[in-house]
């Protein structure tokens, strides 16, 4: 089995997955498990010259993971869509970035930290 930093209970009790009241129905289990697999993988990637141990990553290593994955998968149908009018004339910007600011942050500093 792969590794995987977050788990099914932790990703959907995210604040991110929150408004999705399909989040608990155990159809997504095995979509939200694949998304986990490949983000942890990219993670394992990305901090591939870190003195990091995939087997056992650190709780904020774990934390970023699953914020990683929940806005994912909150935006899983509209991939690349960076901003959004509604009628009343607000607008909704959303990150296209590979990964989210806090997390890149995060992922950074443990880089740094293992150098």
């Amino acid at each position: 089995m792969p590794s995987m930093w977050t788990t099914l209970p932790i990703l959907k009790s995210i604040e991110y997955c929150g408004g999705d009241a399909a989040i608990t129905v155990v159809t997504y289990d095995a979509d939200m498990t694949r998304l986990i697999e490949e983000v942890t993988a990219q993670m394992i990637d990305y901090l591939d010259n870190a003195d990091i141990d995939p087997a056992a990553p650190p709780d904020v290593l774990k934390r970023a993971c699953a914020v990683q994955c929940a806005y994912e998968w909150k935006r899983r149908k509209d991939k690349g869509l960076s901003s959004q009018t509604f009628q009343d004339g607000t607008v909704n910007k959303y990150q296209i970035d590979e990964w989210l600011p806090d997390v890149k942050q995060i992922l950074e500093r443990k880089m740094e930290w293992s150098i």
